[in-house]
């Protein structure tokens, strides 16, 4: 809790030094791990998060959240095949976790396979917010036309009760 407090009024020195003693005493207690190097990623020491994030899978390899924050830290370098990698295992360890899906349709999109973050994406959410999230992926990767074509398709669909690609096409 001290370390959250910290990290929201930006004391940065200080909610590191907090969780690198929680981790030295407590080595097993994983949300320091995920903490810190939250923390050093908003600090953009994005090789620092990996280590710190690679610490804790030592202790616990098939913990979720430190996997999901491997991949964070891929995409945000524009490796996004890394990422892909990794956003896959967190799924793996916690397949019950739409996130963890989701940041691997965001992957496939940012490599432009677009098919397949559309189907990842319509397994955990209406097609509407599928199409809408294909929609901003294109658009991140300067795809306009496909950006475009995906907005309309989900402001369609918005407006067909249920959102369905069905009632939205006119498809059976």
């Amino acid at each position: 809790a001290m370390s959250r407090i910290l990290a929201a009024e930006h004391r940065d020195a200080e909610c590191q030094m907090v969780l690198d003693k929680i981790i030295t005493k407590q080595h097993d207690f994983m949300p320091a791990y995920n903490d810190l190097a939250e923390l050093q990623m908003r600090q953009r020491k994005f090789d620092d998060a990996v280590d710190t994030l690679n610490a804790g899978l030592k202790v616990s390899p098939n913990q979720a959240i430190l996997l999901n924050n491997v991949g964070m830290c891929s995409l945000l370098r524009a490796q996004y095949e890394d990422a892909l990698a990794w956003f896959t295992r967190a799924a793996g360890a916690a397949p019950d976790d739409t996130r963890f899906r989701a940041n691997m349709a965001t992957a496939l999109g940012m490599q432009g396979r677009y098919d397949e973050a559309m189907a990842l994406y319509l397994q955990i959410s209406s097609p509407a917010d599928a199409h809408y999230n294909l929609g901003v992926l294109a658009d991140a990767r300067h795809d306009h036309e496909r950006a475009v074509k995906e907005y309309a398709l989900a402001k369609s669909m918005q407006a067909v009760p249920g959102g369905t690609a069905e009632k939205a096409t006119g498809s059976d």
